[in-house]
Formats: structure tokens, sequence, C-alpha cells
């Protein structure tokens, strides 16, 4: 196991069974109160600038670019767009629904985010380049399932831009670090993001150098 905020995942879920072994009567005593968790050094996550990001858009082909462009300006998770059918898509408004699992084993819930101009452009390009046997916005030419075969190809193009190597959620970083900038209030970046509740969303803007 490497680090302390891993091993705190570790103690905090041993205690929730011990504690339950207390409560059933298994136990005398939780073996894990008292315990301190260890400290974590919490630092401000990459975000990357417009720069960083355009650079890397210019190397990547049309559909590419179409696809990051929307990842970026939603703020999506990547599987979110990943899973993006054209059933999810509101033309007439401007918006697609996003569907995430919140929490394990739980549920996917949906959320309906609106589309900036350049968001909407890219999704019309890939309608227009789509698979017509996919229900799919973007689709695996190889499967003609969904897009999820580029797990690797966003560092490539970091690599080759000269920019620092990053994940897709730093484009997620970026939007919401300009939706705080802008003075988007936190509940509107709550919903924006997906959040199941504003402490989450005011954690992650901490996380990012902004206070609420």
């Amino acid at each position: 196991m490497k680090g302390n905020q891993n091993a705190n995942k570790c103690l905090r879920a041993l205690r929730s069974v011990f504690e339950q072994a207390l409560n059933d009567g298994d136990l005398g005593r939780n073996p894990c109160r008292g315990l301190k968790m260890f400290p974590v050094e919490h630092s401000v996550k990459f975000i990357p600038s417009q720069d960083q990001i355009a650079a890397v858009l210019l190397l990547a082909s049309p559909l590419d670019q179409a696809y990051l462009t929307l990842i970026w300006q939603t703020a999506a998770r990547v599987r979110e767009i990943n899973n993006l059918s054209w059933d999810d898509v509101d033309w007439e408004r401007r918006q697609v629904r996003l569907w995430t699992r919140k929490k394990r084993g739980g549920h996917k819930t949906p959320r309906w985010v609106q589309l900036t101009d350049r968001a909407y452009d890219s999704l019309r390009y890939a309608w227009q380049n789509r698979d017509k046997n996919s229900p799919f916005a973007f689709t695996n030419p190889k499967t003609g399932t969904r897009y999820d075969y580029r797990d690797k190809f966003f560092q490539n193009l970091c690599r080759q831009a000269g920019v620092p190597e990053m994940g897709y959620h730093a484009l997620r970083h970026h939007r919401a670090s300009e939706l705080a900038a802008d003075g988007v209030s936190l509940p509107q970046i709550r919903d924006f993001l997906g959040h199941e509740n504003a402490v989450t969303t005011s954690l992650y803007l901490k996380s990012l150098g902004y206070g609420f």
C-alpha cells in the first residue's frame, strides 16, 4: 500500500467493520477507536492553461478534437462522454444528458448540461461524421461500440505538444476553475459537475485553489 491517503481509506473501512461487529454484539470494543488518521498533504491539483489545451487540440484529428472539446467544455467524466448516445442529445435546447453512477453499486443518474458554442459545434461535427450503425456519439471504428478504447492517446498528444502529461480529468479541472473564477454559485457548479452535494463541490474547488 502506498501513501497515507490509501492507509486512511483502509482505516476508515476497518473502523466501520469493527463498529458493525460491536453493534451486533460480536465485539466488546472497537480496536480502531482512538487511532488517529495519517497526515495527508493536500496539494493543489493541476489545472492546464487554455493555451496548453489548445496546443493539444491542434495536434488531434478532427474527431478527436470534437471528443476532447466536449469533455472539456461540459466538464464531463470521460465515461460520461464515452456512454453518450444520440438519444441523450437535445439539439433544440443545446443540451446533453450525462449519466453517471455516483455511488459504487448504485443506479446511474442523469443530469442535463448546457452546451457552449464550442461544445455544440464539436457535437455537430461528431453527428455529421457519425457511425450510422452505432447509437453512441463517439464510436470505436474497430468494434462499433463506445469510444473507450482511446485511453492513452490524450497523454501521447500532450507529449507531442510539449505540455505536461495530463489525464482527461485535467480538462474537468480547467472548466470547473473557469466557473469558479466567473463567480458561478456553488449550487450551480455542483449541478454542472454532477456532484451529489455541495460539500463535495466545495472540497473539489478548494483542491483547485478556490475557496467557497
